[in-house]
């Protein structure tokens, strides 16, 4: 079991809403078990008891996870049963459908509100972006590994934290001249230079936002962001959400509260 699919565990442990997260097929699809894909609502498995049935619900299920979505929708599948469809989005890409049903078999059974069903899908959406961060971060290093020189540029810039960082500056850290370490680092990193630093320094302004009691602006300025609005807008298209919205966030989880307004 995967960290991620670990902590959809622990979510399903603390509140009986049945849910499950289909993720596209280039996403966790092969990293998630039948269990995590197939939400446990009392009507869906009345009616996938029959193989036929359940056969088509998995095909349905699977072809509008696939359909970039914008926006929840209540939603009628094919056999009469009623569940909320709700997409995640992460770095400003689709990546899957949260689907929730009502608990038990009957048509008198009352669907979770929808207040509930969107603070079900946006501590799903924060799961996912943390889990996706870690492999991010893990991958970076996994490049790095392979050339001494930009993993000693590499923890440097993680030890600034800050997204100022110019090309000049990493190279003096490693006694190369600018031109021969960025050639190094693009033939390692297979990213950009810039955007490599850019999205440290957003796991950085993550780890501040939610650990720490620092304004927004402070953290900014921390960073090295003259301008605070391109923090907030580097911030979002990072995380799939504010600063602020962030900071509620953990402060909810922390609360174990999962019925954010």
């Amino acid at each position: 079991m995967n960290p991620f699919e670990a902590s959809l565990q622990n979510v399903r442990n603390v509140t009986s809403i049945p849910f499950c997260f289909k993720p596209v097929s280039s996403g966790l699809k092969s990293l998630l078990s039948a269990h995590s894909v197939q939400h446990r609502c009392g009507r869906c498995m009345k009616v996938k008891r029959d193989p036929e049935n359940l056969k088509q619900c998995i095909a349905e299920d699977d072809g509008w996870a696939e359909r970039p979505r914008t926006g929840a929708i209540r939603k009628v599948c094919p056999f009469g049963v009623e569940e909320w469809r709700i997409p995640i989005w992460h770095r400003g890409e689709y990546h899957g459908t949260v689907f929730v049903g009502s608990t038990g078999e009957e048509e008198s059974d009352r669907m979770p509100t929808e207040e509930s069903c969107m603070s079900l899908a946006r501590l799903i959406a924060d799961l996912y972006s943390r889990y996706q961060e870690q492999q991010w971060e893990q991958e970076l290093g996994r490049r790095a590994e392979s050339d001494p020189v930009v993993a000693k540029a590499m923890e440097w810039i993680r030890q600034q934290g800050r997204v100022n960082i110019r090309v000049p500056d990493a190279a003096r850290v490693v006694a190369l001249s600018p031109s021969r370490f960025l050639h190094r680092f693009h033939e390692c990193m297979d990213i950009g230079f810039g955007e490599c630093v850019r999205l440290l320094a957003m796991e950085r302004a993550l780890q501040l936002v939610t650990g720490t009691d620092l304004r927004i602006v402070e953290i900014s300025l921390e960073l090295g962001y003259a301008n605070q609005n391109h923090f907030a807008q580097h911030f979002k298209s990072t995380h799939g959400c504010t600063a602020t919205q962030a900071r509620r966030k953990a402060k909810l989880a922390l609360e174990g509260s999962y019925t954010e307004g």
